[in-house]
């Protein structure tokens, strides 16, 4: 994993692990999309309130 805190060399990383998950397990990263996506519809919460509400939690968690 990349020490440094660079934003682009994180999300190439990232993307590198997810393309290796995709390719080998393509059902089960099918599967992860469709509940990300069910998970960011409207409903009791707004796609926006829960997109702020997951900015706070990663900024209490220190999350880079």
């Amino acid at each position: 994993m990349t020490d440094r805190k660079d934003y682009r060399a994180i999300t190439a990383e990232v993307s590198d692990g997810l393309a290796r998950l995709r390719a080998d397990t393509p059902d089960t990263l099918r599967g992860f999309s469709t509940l990300a996506q069910a998970a960011l519809r409207d409903g009791a919460l707004d796609k926006k309130t829960k997109e702020l509400i997951a900015m706070a939690l990663s900024v209490a968690a220190r999350c880079d």
